[in-house]
């Protein structure tokens, strides 16, 4: 499983996974947060501003398979890496992400 960030959907997710004994890698942009997911038990923690493209470390960690799961925290500036770093018929789960209302068509 792949969490993003240490907010509390990643932090609840990466609990969970590894309650049910996944191994749970992590990308975040802040160095000082990655010693706290390795203590929270993220195998591996990947700095995303320091590799623009973040999906090579992920798939190098899991042997070029990709992970099965993906909790997409961050949108549309991460989803296309998501998509990379995800094995064939892995999934993504987008969360909390803000759509726009739809419009009425108006009435002719």
């Amino acid at each position: 499983m792949l969490v993003q960030g240490s907010g509390g959907v990643s932090i609840f997710a990466l609990q969970c996974a590894l309650s049910a004994g996944a191994r749970v890698f992590a990308i975040t942009g802040s160095p000082s947060k990655v010693a706290s997911l390795q203590s929270l038990g993220a195998e591996q923690v990947v700095l995303y501003k320091s590799e623009a493209e973040w999906s090579r470390a992920i798939l190098e960690l899991t042997g070029g398979d990709g992970v099965d799961h993906v909790v997409e925290t961050y949108g549309a500036g991460t989803i296309d890496e998501s998509i990379k770093a995800a094995a064939v018929g892995g999934n993504i789960c987008l969360v909390g992400l803000f759509r726009r209302p739809i419009e009425a068509k108006s009435a002719i």
